[in-house]
Parts: C-alpha cells; structure tokens; sequence
C-alpha cells in the first residue's frame, strides 16, 4: 500500500516504487529470456510445422514437475520428489546411503524432463491449453528483444570501466594524450574488449538460433 508518493510499504519494509517497478520489468525480461531458451532448445530440431505437430513436440515426458520446486544443497528438484524421497527414507524403504545416493542421483538425472514439464504447464497456463505457431511466434520475438535489452545493460556496465574517470592513476606523469595512451596500453580499448566481444559474440548466435526456429515453424 501507498505510504507516500514514490514508496510502497509491504510486511513493514519500505520500498521506492521506481525500483519495484524496475526489479519488476527485469524479472519479466529474465522469465522471457529463459522460457524462449527453453523453446528453442526443445523445437529446434522437431517437426513443429503446424499447431498439431508443434503441441505434439511441445509435449512433456510425464507430470512431475509441473509444481513446486525446491533448492536441495544446491540441486534444483520437484518438490514432490524431495516429499517422496522423505517418505521412503521415513518409512525404511531407503534404509542406507548407497540407496539415497541412487535416488537422489535419479532425481538430478531427470532434471531436464522434470524442468520441461514445468516450461509446459507455464506456456499452458499462459495460452490456455492450446499453443499455436503464433504463440511460439510472439515468445520467439519477445525473447529476441529480452536478449537484446540484456546484453545491453551488460555492454552499457562494461563501457563504465572505459569511462574518462577510469584513467585516473594512468599517465600520471604526462597530458591527458599520456593518460589515454598509457590507459589503452593498458585496458586496450571497449570494442576490442574480450568480455565485450563474447557479449556480443553471445547474442548474435542467440538472435541466430531464434530466427532459425522462427523460420522452421512457419507462418
């Protein structure tokens, strides 16, 4: 609730609205960007040509997954996984560690299937029930701006380290020609930089793969 204009109170924390709504904005960009990711990586090479024949690739190995997850030491899994490990270990049908190492072993080996189900119940939720090309469509050409706009936040950072503040300590015998050069010497410069280029490299092979799949699925 309001508490004054630009701040919003929620369990006695004060927030300022600009940044919620900023956090907010990159939360959806982070959603976008993963389940396009997943997309890609699931229809790239399947026979999506069509509604039928995309909602048949679209479709996952089984059911669990599609709930709640919980981070275990570090490994993503169904919570409904984790709750029936509990109750085999509760009830001594897993009695030693070798069958907990293989059960658990058998959850992470599952991940992908598991992860899957839940991207599809998101894209069912989201449409309904009834994905078409268009939909897929609409997700492709969302993700491509979400990488975009990442990429740039990430360059845009990057560019703060060549920023003219930067060459203090550099060239601190000479003019500012000495700054520049000793700095260049040092850092090189923004466009020749090895970070910069992988994030460059980065999302055109990404905006690639989603023009690829955008042209396998057709109109």
């Amino acid at each position: 609730e309001p508490v004054k204009p630009g701040v919003v109170c929620y369990n006695n924390l004060f927030f300022n609205l600009r940044s919620l709504q900023k956090g907010i904005e990159y939360y959806e960009l982070a959603v976008c960007r993963y389940i396009g990711e997943k997309l890609i990586g699931k229809l790239s090479t399947a026979d999506c040509t069509g509604d039928e024949k995309l909602r048949q690739a679209l479709a996952p190995a089984g059911k669990i997954g599609g709930g709640q997850w919980v981070d275990i030491s570090g490994m993503l899994a169904p919570k409904e996984c984790i709750e029936s490990l509990l109750d085999d270990i509760s009830s001594g049908r897993i009695a030693d560690i070798e069958s907990l190492q293989k059960n658990l072993a058998r959850i992470h080996e599952n991940y992908y299937n598991f992860e899957w189900t839940w991207v599809k119940k998101y894209l069912d939720n989201k449409f309904g029930g009834q994905i078409t090309t268009a939909d897929i469509r609409g997700i492709i050409e969302q993700y491509k701006q979400a990488v975009q706009k990442f990429s740039q936040l990430l360059l845009d950072d990057a560019k703060k380290d060549f920023a003219d503040i930067s060459l203090v300590g550099f060239g601190v015998d000479g003019d500012e020609s000495a700054r520049r050069a000793d700095f260049a010497a040092v850092r090189g410069s923004f466009e020749e930089n090895a970070f910069v280029k992988s994030i460059k490299n980065e999302l055109n092979e990404k905006i690639q793969k989603a023009d690829e799949l955008l042209k396998l699925i057709g109109e």
